[in-house]
């Protein structure tokens, strides 16, 4: 916003244009604060790194409001504000490339831990289902047991030599 306005003044050099410029100068600072008081230690040195050129580049804004009405200095001066931003954009997409990778990073080891995760998951599914399997093969096997021996018991009772029922 503040070249912006820069290029409507120095394209006008009007008092109404020079006033809304100098009202926008400085307008990042607030978010800057905030910046700087986010993040890690890494985060916080890039957050002043941006936040000293910046300030650089509201001097320079300064210096071009507050400067000689020449139409030479003027653009002189432009091109110096111009340079200011770009290194403040620089910056900021350094800043942001870093971040990047590093959101990059951290999302392939989230996704490599997941991976490892779903196949162990996977293993402990398949084990369970397996001791399922076995329990339910032991149990049937041991109730077809009991169920031969409760019949021959009963046989035994009603066919017994001491029963008298033979």
């Amino acid at each position: 916003l503040e070249e912006d306005m820069m290029h409507a003044y120095v394209g006008t050099r009007d008092e109404t244009q020079r006033r809304a410029f100098a009202q926008t100068i400085g307008g990042a600072d607030p978010i800057i604060a905030q910046l700087r008081q986010m993040g890690d230690r890494d985060n916080q040195l890039r957050t002043g790194q941006a936040a000293e050129a910046y300030h650089a580049y509201t001097a320079t804004l300064t210096t071009l409001l507050d400067g000689d009405r020449d139409p030479a200095t003027l653009e002189a001066e432009k091109q110096q504000c111009e340079f200011a931003a770009a290194a403040v954009r620089q910056l900021v997409s350094a800043s942001l490339a870093d971040e990047r990778q590093a959101t990059r990073t951290y999302n392939q080891g989230v996704d490599s831990d997941s991976r490892h995760l779903r196949i162990a998951a996977t293993a402990a599914l398949s084990v369970c289902l397996g001791l399922l399997v076995l329990c339910t093969i032991v149990l049937v096997g041991y109730q077809r047991r009991v169920e031969r021996q409760a019949a021959a018991n009963k046989h035994e009772a009603l066919h017994g030599g001491l029963t008298g029922l033979a």
